[in-house]
């Protein structure tokens, strides 16, 4: 009987011990957790304190960190470019009355009704790319003979059969 005792005994203490590291380990699971919140907490505040410092110093030549302050201005001048180059091939055009996206065929502005001036296109030379005057036969630049609509869509036509 004794040997059942001790052997109960054995299985009651190994029970306590497996319920002690369990909730040991469930309680550090959680403060690591607190911990993980807290530093996401400290990146998002350290994100808003740079941005903040980033808008303050932006133009400021004097400013610490003008290296890397430099190359934020430098990415979002590349990024506005790029967005640029998007409403290009998009045929986006701004109103110059409001200054919102109108399409590129549009006459007036679907936002205050501002009529869309259109800037005449500007023909270049296939040669050098220099700007041709209107009705030019040939590129004043590098002498290039200039093709008229009707030539360019006569070859193109002619390439398309062949």
């Amino acid at each position: 009987m004794a040997f059942f005792e001790s052997l109960g005994g054995k299985i009651k203490n190994a029970g306590q011990n497996i319920a002690q590291s369990t909730k040991k380990f469930a309680d550090v699971t959680k403060l690591k957790s607190s911990i993980s919140d807290y530093e996401k907490q400290i990146n998002e505040l350290y994100f808003v304190v740079g941005k903040a410092y980033y808008e303050r110093h932006k133009d400021d030549t004097n400013a610490e960190d003008r290296k890397n302050l430099d190359a934020i201005n430098t990415l979002f001048k590349q990024i506005s470019e790029l967005k640029e180059e998007i409403r290009e091939k998009e045929g986006i055009a701004t109103c110059p009355n409001c200054g919102k996206d109108v399409p590129g065929d549009a006459m007036f502005c679907n936002n205050c009704g501002c009529k869309i001036v259109k800037e005449p296109e500007v023909r270049l030379c296939a040669n050098c790319g220099k700007p041709l005057p209107e009705n030019s036969m040939f590129c004043a630049h590098c002498g290039t003979k200039v093709e008229t609509a009707e030539e360019k869509t006569e070859k193109d036509e002619t390439e398309t059969e062949g």
